[in-house]
């Protein structure tokens, strides 16, 4: 059995610090699926998993990765058994939050496998939530060094709409 190295998130939106991710375990991986999903827990959705899968064509990805939604990883009926779930670490906070990940996927789906990537310190600020906040703020230097300029004109159309 092949494993299937994927890197899931709701990515909302996707940033410069989940490319690196992908760009490390693109070197690593004959072949990495980006997942776009839905984190019920999470309130801040600004775009569909559709939507994600859109904003994740505005970087220059490695030729090796593919970026799917849930849907369409399930439609391939993958053997679940054979994933290997790909996280990115910044820092302390985000080993106490991967607790509750590798928790919820053993439960909701007998995943077992996590392979944990630690990002350079040049990527420890960025963040989707920082990303949104600096839309929000109209804060056009910070947007533009945590998203790729065609996320950065998403989230700022999604702010005009919202107001």
């Amino acid at each position: 059995m092949k494993p299937l190295y994927v890197y899931p998130g709701s990515f909302c939106p996707p940033t410069r610090g989940h490319l690196e991710v992908v760009r490390q375990a693109a070197e690593m991986f004959e072949q990495v699926i980006v997942l776009c999903s839905t984190n019920e827990e999470k309130d801040s959705r600004w775009f569909t998993e559709q939507e994600c899968v859109e904003l994740w064509q505005t970087y220059a990805l490695p030729a090796n990765v593919k970026v799917l939604t849930l849907a369409q990883l399930l439609e391939l009926n993958p053997d679940l058994s054979s994933i290997i779930m790909i996280r990115g670490i910044r820092d302390e906070s985000d080993l106490d939050y991967e607790k509750t990940v590798v928790l919820a996927n053993f439960k909701q789906f007998g995943m077992n496998k996590f392979l944990y990537l630690v990002t350079s310190q040049e990527f420890c600020n960025i963040s989707s939530s920082a990303a949104r906040k600096a839309a929000q703020t109209q804060d056009l230097q910070a947007l533009s060094e945590l998203v790729s300029s065609g996320v950065a004109t998403r989230l700022m159309e999604k702010v005009q709409a919202l107001t």
